[in-house]
């Protein structure tokens, strides 16, 4: 016979212990620590990917070491700078799920509020989530590159 229950709905037989309870708050004091530290070096990428242009130029354009004279620093430096940027963007997003998550959960805990403890574990999932798919995908062009470089070194010899 199979029973046609959601195991989703209401459960009045989960029960939070003093233990768990406690857990979750040091979890989320953590989770707050890291979320900021977080929010400190993306602030420090961003900054960084401002001033990439003017460090590569400098670095490269008075050396002469540059394939496009005084504009190849400037390139590279912009290059860089984009790519700082996109990775800032990139790390954004878990972060600020790890932040929310991390302040509702105290949150929860500290008013008995079952709502704010689902928006808080809704957060974690996708702060998991995200960077989940995330890892999926640069495995995935880890790969490609691997399989290019191989093609590419294959083809020079």
């Amino acid at each position: 016979m199979e029973s046609n229950e959601n195991p989703y709905e209401e459960n009045d037989d989960l029960i939070i212990t003093y233990d768990a309870m406690r857990f979750l708050k040091e979890s989320g004091k953590w989770g707050q620590m890291l979320a900021i530290v977080g929010f400190v070096f993306l602030g420090l990428m961003v900054l960084a990917s401002f001033f990439m242009g003017t460090f590569m130029s400098s670095l490269y354009g008075d050396a002469g070491g540059s394939l496009y004279g005084d504009a190849g620093g400037s390139f590279y430096g912009i290059l860089l700078g984009i790519v700082y940027l996109v990775m800032a963007i990139i790390y954004f997003f878990p972060i600020l799920y790890l932040y929310k998550f991390s302040t509702q959960i105290k949150s929860a805990l500290n008013q008995n509020d079952s709502d704010l403890m689902a928006t808080a574990f809704e957060n974690m999932k996708s702060m998991y989530k995200f960077m989940g798919i995330f890892t999926i995908i640069s495995i995935g062009l880890y790969f490609i590159l691997g399989v290019g470089a191989f093609i590419f070194s294959a083809a020079l010899f």
